[in-house]
């Protein structure tokens, strides 16, 4: 994936752009790229980023180095604060909790353990290396996955397999987080972005209100009761039927060509 104007941040995570497309690489390989209150907050900023601008369509996140994608947070680094929420793990808190109307695909070069994996799991798509690792060590150090790890991990893979994973805190390979759902695809690391590019741009084929209400509806449909999903699924299709893309997209499949979207 060519990237355009990078803007490297001294917090320890770069964001750039290519067409519709944001990258945003978490920059601190030394830590193994896990976060601290600063990079945590800057994440956080990327992502509002990516939400609130019109051009943007999609963002893949990715770690910088080899070796890990993210470990979570950073517990050598002295909190600016006592509030938990200041801390890289309160932040990254905020991130998998955060409500998103564009797809965020995860491009995982290395070890995602901890937060890191919570990162992953709140992700709508993944691609990994094969010596990429996953763990959610959190039980072995006294504390619970904090991030939403047991769970997303529970609706994710069979209820044994989650139990293992979170009450051992060992870690799963590529080959198992693809056997079970956690990642999409296992690519060599010079695929690695550009299988996470492809993913993008199929999504940024389709109709932009018609991608952010899908990924609404799948969302209520893990989250909430089914009377409960039924009602949001009903309100954004509706939503959608009225659209200007929804009749655009009729249009162009009865005059055989592609769709122009407005995101209206």
């Amino acid at each position: 994936m060519s990237t355009a104007g990078p803007d490297e941040a001294p917090e320890g995570v770069e964001f750039s752009v290519d067409g519709s497309v944001a990258l945003i690489r978490i920059a601190r390989p030394a830590r193994l790229n896990a976060l601290d209150a600063a990079a945590s907050a800057r994440l956080n900023e990327i992502v509002d980023r990516l939400e609130s601008d019109e051009r943007l369509r999609a963002g893949i996140l990715t770690g910088a180095g080899e070796r890990a994608f993210c470990v979570g947070a950073d517990l050598t680094s002295p909190a600016p604060s006592t509030t938990t929420r200041s801390t890289g793990a309160g932040a990254i808190v905020r991130f998998v909790r955060r409500a998103r109307s564009k797809p965020l695909i995860a491009a995982v070069n290395g070890l995602a353990y901890g937060g890191g994996f919570e990162l992953v799991l709140a992700c709508d798509m993944a691609v990994a290396v094969p010596h990429a690792a996953f763990a959610l060590p959190e039980a072995l150090r006294g504390t619970v996955a904090v991030g939403g790890g047991a769970l997303r991990l529970a609706r994710t893979v069979p209820p044994a397999i989650a139990r293992h994973i979170l009450l051992t805190g060992e870690p799963i390979d590529a080959a198992q987080a693809e056997r079970w759902g956690v990642v999409n695809e296992v690519v060599e690391p010079a695929r690695l972005l550009s299988a996470a590019r492809a993913l993008a741009d199929r999504a940024c084929q389709a109709a932009p209100r018609s991608v952010s209400a899908t990924l609404a509806i799948v969302r209520a449909g893990v989250d909430l009761p089914e009377e409960q999903a039924w009602a949001v699924n009903i309100a954004m299709a509706d939503e959608v039927r009225l659209s200007e893309d929804a009749r655009e997209g009729r249009r162009a499949f009865v005059e055989k060509r592609a769709p122009r979207w407005t995101g209206r």
